[in-house]
């Protein structure tokens, strides 16, 4: 498990001549108060609070319009930096760790199962001395099918939301259009956009997020003080 963070900044690291999209979610924790034979309970939503992507920029650049936005909406300590790091993105993260950025790797595999791989504090942050011996978590390897089969929890769910002011909403919405699966009858699942496009634009932020929240996001207790907004008129976009 890792620590709870209020915030996820996920990043989709790209070829320099292709976009590199960035979204800020908020983990966003919803008591639904209970009967009187029903207990009250948790609905964990994701919110997406921001939205953007950039396109020809060096890698040294991204890691400082990362840092930017980070200290912009004062997300420190309060965040968790996702990137992923198949292909290009294993460079971007070397550098994001020089910048103190602290990212979270996601390695997307063909397994059936994911896991964490550790590397010495030295490899992996720069390190050396004494720090050498230190076993810290560098990346973890996840499956495409465990992101998918996340993303769809979620969305069959309803818990995702989306701020008002989102810059590309309506081209995320359109990619998520074809997010879904068919169970064939040897028992497989197929997912209808399990293609290369899986790993060029929006989408896959989202499948980052929500399979960081629904896998390693550690729930609040109960009687922390939660945000019980249920209104229509709710916006994300308030918190930051």
């Amino acid at each position: 498990m890792t620590d709870t963070f209020e915030y996820l900044v996920v990043e989709d690291v790209a070829k320099k001549m292709d976009f590199n999209p960035v979204h800020v979610y908020r983990i966003n924790p919803i008591v639904v108060r209970g009967g009187d034979i029903t207990p009250d309970r948790i609905i964990t939503y994701l919110d997406l609070v921001y939205q953007d992507k950039w396109q020809g920029m060096r890698y040294t650049d991204v890691s400082k319009a990362t840092k930017d936005i980070m200290e912009r909406f004062q997300l420190s300590g309060k965040s968790q930096l996702i990137v992923d790091g198949t292909g290009v993105g294993e460079a971007v993260i070397d550098i994001m760790r020089n910048d103190r950025l602290n990212p979270l790797s996601i390695v997307i595999t063909g397994g059936t199962q994911a896991r964490p791989v550790y590397s010495d504090f030295g490899k992996v942050f720069g390190g050396g001395g004494k720090f050498g011996s230190m076993s810290v978590l560098k990346e973890w390897h996840v499956p495409k099918e465990d992101l998918v089969h996340a993303g769809m929890i979620v969305l069959q769910q309803s818990r995702l939301r989306i701020a008002a002011n989102i810059k590309y909403a309506d081209d995320l919405r359109r990619q998520l259009e074809g997010f879904k699966g068919k169970l064939q009858t040897t028992g497989n699942v197929k997912y209808e956009n399990e293609t290369d496009d899986l790993h060029d634009d929006l989408v896959l932020n989202y499948l980052m997020a929500a399979w960081y929240m629904q896998t390693l996001y550690n729930s609040r207790p109960k009687d922390q003080n939660i945000s019980q907004s249920s209104s229509v008129d709710y916006n994300p976009f308030d918190y930051l």
